[in-house]
């Protein structure tokens, strides 16, 4: 007869590492949009600086208005990505931020503590 050694129960490490990873994720989207949006914002600024040169034919001053107004759309997006979404305790119940803990009275939040809320 084969005896095998008891099971543990890895439950909970398993949801601090999945925590982890998703903050580490998020941080680096984080940190990639804000990048995009320095260096469209350096671009936009070099074709500002090209428009006030004399002598640029209609085309390329077309061409120039195009390029910021893509680079205009690209900010917009980029910016609703780096934007933090914290919503108000009565809008998603989420008590992963702390605009949710600051609203909370004392006894809330010892007995929002006492929950696993990964």
């Amino acid at each position: 007869m084969t005896t095998h050694p008891p099971t543990t129960d890895h439950t909970d490490q398993g949801l601090t590492d999945a925590v982890t990873a998703v903050a580490a994720e998020i941080s680096r989207t984080d940190n990639k949009a804000s990048l995009l949006l320095a260096f469209s914002g350096a671009l936009a600024a070099g074709l500002v600086g090209l428009t006030g040169r004399e002598g640029l034919s209609l085309p390329v001053r077309l061409t120039i208005g195009a390029a910021l107004t893509a680079l205009g759309a690209a900010a917009v997006v980029l910016l609703s990505v780096v934007r933090p979404r914290l919503p108000h305790r009565g809008e998603t119940g989420d008590r992963a931020n702390f605009t949710y803990w600051a609203e909370c009275t004392p006894a809330e939040i010892r007995q929002g503590m006492r929950e696993d809320r990964r």
